[in-house]
């Protein structure tokens, strides 16, 4: 019993430190996460304009009103994440698999969403203008 403790008590620390590692990413400017993992954590409200997750697994964070214009999502795994009023404009999300993401109120004009995995829902709220969607038509909804 003592030595499942000692090794459970291993791997937590172990994991900690990884978690803190992945997060650090995001002190870079631009924040360059590129293969991270971000788990949880609350980033609204802060800056990581053309910041690099390609690759990067983001999970139950939320960067809601946050600027990440020209950010790079490309091939990222994205699960119940909160974009809700974040500036997205000229982001990259191709080939990316998002699901349970609230695009709310995001500004996502120019964005791409080529050849992504997402539900169309997800992106009916959120305002669009020359957004290319997964089926690489242009959406100009919100154009005025």
């Amino acid at each position: 019993m003592r030595m499942c403790i000692v090794v459970l008590a291993s791997m937590c620390a172990t994991l900690v430190q990884a978690e803190a590692e992945s997060v650090n990413c995001l002190s870079t400017a631009p924040a360059d996460c590129q293969r991270s993992e971000i788990i949880g954590g609350n980033y609204a409200e802060r800056s990581f304009s053309g910041g690099n997750f390609s690759g990067a697994t983001l999970r139950d964070a939320t960067f809601a009103r946050s600027e990440l214009g020209v950010a790079l999502f490309d091939g990222a795994r994205i699960e119940r994440v909160n974009f809700s009023g974040a500036n997205l404009v000229g982001s990259s999300f191709s080939k990316a698999r998002l699901s349970e993401v609230d695009f709310s109120g995001a500004n996502l004009r120019g964005a791409r969403f080529d050849e992504a995995v997402v539900d169309p829902a997800a992106l009916e709220l959120a305002h669009t203008c020359m957004t290319m969607m997964p089926d690489e038509t242009i959406n100009n909804q919100d154009c005025t």
